[in-house]
């Protein structure tokens, strides 16, 4: 299996995550009656799983690093397409924003985001004008529905520095 496969996989894994996250927000929410039948933490236990959480954020982060920068040397070797190298870039965007501790670390993260994927909206389109393979209208409609949510998120988080 070669980067390329292993990095397909894994986009096709958050593209679904992130695809479908929003549609099972309901059901991921417990309910009233299943909360109060779960113990509470302990300050503790919290401590612990807040402090393993940051550990697998940042291996998270580790590994989106490497993973840009396998898929930079295929682009480079043109065994990719410069969708796939948009498509990692977001990826650690994502785990940067995760480990991200200040505000104006969430804004330059999310402006990169939004930059990224202008270019990969602007390579759909021009493909989708012209009739080929990668510019279907509806994975134009998509990139374009991306870009838009995630310039949404940004003005929103631009927005809490003004209250």
């Amino acid at each position: 299996m070669n980067v390329r496969h292993l990095f397909t996989i894994g986009a096709v894994g958050v593209v679904l995550c992130c695809n479908s996250f929003a549609a099972r927000g309901a059901e991921l929410a417990p309910d009233k009656a299943q909360q109060a039948d779960e113990p509470e933490l302990s300050d503790v236990q919290r401590v612990e799983l807040e402090a393993k959480l940051m550990e697998v954020l940042h291996e998270r982060l580790k590994v989106a690093t490497r993973c840009v920068a396998a898929v930079q040397a295929s682009f480079d070797a043109q065994t990719v397409t410069l969708g796939d190298l948009i498509e990692a870039k977001l990826a650690l965007n994502e785990a940067q924003l995760a480990v991200a501790t200040t505000r104006k670390q969430r804004l330059d993260i999310m402006q990169r985001n939004v930059a990224l994927l202008r270019q990969m909206e602007k390579k759909t389109e021009l493909l989708y004008r012209v009739g080929t393979r990668g510019g279907e209208a509806a994975r134009y409609a998509r990139a374009k529905r991306t870009r838009l949510t995630a310039e949404i998120e940004l003005m929103r988080e631009q927005l809490k520095a003004e209250r």
